[in-house]
């Protein structure tokens, strides 16, 4: 708390704000480059190495892919998404279904018809060793369900039971994840 702000800082990782209204002391949260900017609200903000997802559950926020560049704000309403990584000048902003953005609360992974290369992201943030993509044609392979947060790498290893893929181990030792039309 300061003055005339209350403020966090959200390095990696995921939160969930719960913002009581207070129009003179704004309730900011610094994200990778950008900033989001609330007066009371219910919002979710999820960092994966460059990039910051904002899900807007109630009320309204402002969001900023860069915080010097003031001028580009995107405005969210609820059911509204904001997404920026740190090259970005302001933030891309869609719909968004808030129930698959908050499923990490009650320890659930929602992948609804999604390509491997915007899974793995979701996929590697319950993994304590990240897994990997080995060429651009797996990125594009479609996976979906509803998953149990402790039982993410149970899926990782069927994903070749429901997909036309293979697992292998890069030189460090992580898990990749090919195509088996590239298979040697």
């Amino acid at each position: 708390n300061f003055k005339d702000r209350r403020s966090v800082t959200l390095n990696k990782g995921e939160a969930y704000f719960d913002v009581r209204h207070d129009g003179s002391h704004p309730f900011l949260v610094n994200a990778g480059r950008g900033q989001v900017r609330v007066t009371g609200t219910k919002f979710n903000v999820w960092t994966y190495q460059d990039e910051v997802v904002v899900t807007l559950i109630q009320g309204s926020v402002q969001v900023m892919a860069d915080r010097n560049r003031t001028d580009q704000l995107a405005y969210l309403s609820p059911g509204m998404q904001a997404r920026y990584t740190a090259q970005m000048i302001s933030p891309q902003v869609s719909a968004a279904l808030p129930e698959e953005a908050m499923a990490w609360r009650s320890g659930k992974l929602i992948l609804r018809d999604l390509s491997l290369s915007d899974a793995l992201p979701q996929i590697n943030r319950y993994l304590a060793v990240p897994i990997h993509l080995g060429d651009r044609a797996t990125g594009q392979l479609r996976v979906g369900g509803i998953y149990n947060t402790q039982e993410v790498a149970a899926l990782v290893q069927t994903l070749p039971k429901v997909l036309p893929v293979y697992l292998s181990s890069n030189e460090k030792g992580e898990t990749v994840v090919r195509s088996k039309r590239a298979a040697p």
